[in-house]
C-alpha cells in the first residue's frame, strides 16, 4: 500500500511502517524531527527519550531503512512531507504523524484531508485497525495492530533468527549513552560511533529475511517457525542492502533490482530468481497519466485529483494559489518532471515514466 495506493492511504501506510521499521514507541515518532538521509538510511532526531537521567530525558538519534525496493525509497517521502508541513505552518512541525479528517463511518479516504496538527495514538490505532479490517482482516485480526504490536515486530524477528545479543541490542536501542546510565552488556553496540548507522542496518536485514520469505513462499501468510528455520544471522550478512544513490536529490530510473537483493549464495540467486514474477504486476497497460505546468518552462507536475477546477499535483496536498499554464496527458520526451510527484505517485505512475528514461535529475 505504500508503494501503490494513492493519496492519504499511502500516506498512512508509511507512517504505520515508520514505527516498525524503525522499532519505535509512537510517542517518539511523533516527537521526531530533522528527518533526512543519511548513510543510505531515513534518520530523525527524538527530542525526548524514555529514560530520566537527573530530570531531564536526553534526545536520540535512530535511523531505518528507506524501502527494500531498490528503485522505491517509499519512506523519503515522509521528508517531503516535513517541507510541506514547513511550509503550511510557517515553522517546522513538531510531529511526523498529521491529523486526518476522516469520513462519517471513521474510515480513511485516499482523499482524506490531512491537518496540520500531531494525530492522537488512539485515533491512530483506530484507523489503523479500520484499514485492516477494509484489507480483509477480521475485527478479531485487526484487534492486534497497535502502535505496541509495530514496535515489538522487529525484537522478535531478530529473536527469532537468534541474532548475536550486541546486534539485537542495536534493534531496539533508543537511549543515548551517557557517563550516568549504566552500560548494558552490549558493549561493543553503545561505544560504536556509528552505532546509529550499524542499527539501521540491522533493522534492515531483518526486513530483508521477512520479505525473502513471503517471496519464497508467494505468500504473506508466514509463521514465526518457518522464518526460524530459514534463515541464520551468517545468512543475513551476506546479503547486500538496498542502496538509494542520490536519494535526497532526484529519484533514480533503474528498475533493475526488486523488492529483496539477492544473496551471495546460490541458493538466494535461485530463490530471487523464482520470485521474479513479481515484476510482472507492474507490466500493466499504458496508463492515462496527466500533469500540468505552473509557468510555461517551469516543472511539469503530475495532477493527482481535481477539486473544482483547481488542479493538485502528487507533490503537494493542497492546489497552488495561482493557475496553471499548461495542461496535458501522456509522456514526452524532455519533460522536466516534478522529482516530487515522481516520488509519491503510485508505482504504476512512476514506473510509466521511468520506462522513457525522462527523468530529469
Amino acid at each position: 500500500m505504500a508503494s501503490s495506493a494513492a493519496g492519504t492511504i499511502r500516506r498512512f501506510a508509511m507512517w504505520t511502517l515508520l514505527p516498525l521499521f524503525a522499532c519505535l514507541r509512537f510517542k517518539h515518532v511523533q516527537i521526531s524531527s530533522e528527518l533526512r538521509v543519511e548513510n543510505g538510511f531515513l534518520r530523525g532526531r527524538c527530542k525526548q527519550g524514555k529514560r530520566r537521567i537527573k530530570g531531564t530525558r536526553p534526545a536520540f538519534e535512530w535511523s531505518c531503512c528507506l524501502g527494500l525496493n531498490i528503485d522505491k525509497p517509499i519512506m523519503q517521502e515522509l521528508i517531503l512531507l516535513q517541507e510541506e508541513y514547513a511550509q503550511r505552518l510557517q515553522r517546522p512541525p513538531d510531529f511526523v504523524i498529521p491529523d486526518v479528517v476522516l469520513d462519517s463511518h471513521g474510515k480513511m479516504l485516499a482523499s482524506s484531508q490531512l491537518l496540520m496538527r500531531p494525530m492522537a495514538i488512539g485515533k491512530f490505532v483506530k484507523t489503523l485497525q479500520k484499514l485492516c479490517e477494509s484489507c480483509g482482516a477480521t475485527e478479531v485480526e485487526a484487534k492486534q495492530y497497535t502502535t505496541y504490536s509495530l514496535r515489538r515486530f522487529l525484537p522478535t524477528v531478530a529473536g527469532n533468527l537468534k541474532i548475536p545479543e550486541s546486534m539485537a541490542e542495536a534493534v531496539g536501542d533508543w537511549q543515548q549513552a551517557t557517563s550516568n546510565r549504566p552500560l548494558p552488556p552490549a558493549m561493543a553496540t553503545h561505544y560504536n560511533n556509528d552505532r546509529v548507522a550499524v542499527a539501521g542496518d540491522i533493522k534492515t536485514r531483518l526486513l530483508m529475511a521477512v520479505a525473502q520469505l513471503v517471496r519464497r513462499n508467494k505468500s504473506a501468510e508466514v509463521t514465526w517457525d518457518s522464518l526460524r528455520n530459514s534463515f541464520t544471522w551468517d545468512d543475513l550478512c551476506r546479503w547486500k542492502v538496498p542502496t538509494f544513490a542520490g536519494v535526497a536529490a532526484t529519484v533514480s530510473s533503474s528498475a533493475s533490482s526488486r523488492d529483496v537483493p539477492e544473496a551471495d549464495s546460490q541458493a538466494e540467486s535461485t530463490e530471487s530468481d523464482s520470485c521474479s514474477t513479481s515484476d510482472s504486476e507492474f507490466d500493466m497497460e499504458p496508463i492515462s497519466l496527466e500533469w500540468f505546468q505552473q509557468t510555461r518552462n517551469g516543472k511539469v507536475h503530475v495532477l493527482q485529483k481535481l477539486e473544482g477546477s483547481a488542479l493538485i499535483p502528487w507533490c503537494r496536498s493542497t492546489a497552488f494559489s495561482s493557475h496553471h499554464e499548461e495542461r496535458g496527458s501522456g509522456v514526452e520526451l524532455g519533460c522536466n518532471w516534478c522529482t516530487s510527484c515522481i516520488q509519491r505517485a503510485p508505482i504504476a505512475v512512476t514506473r510509466c515514466i521511468q520506462a522513457r528514461d525522462i527523468v530529469q535529475s
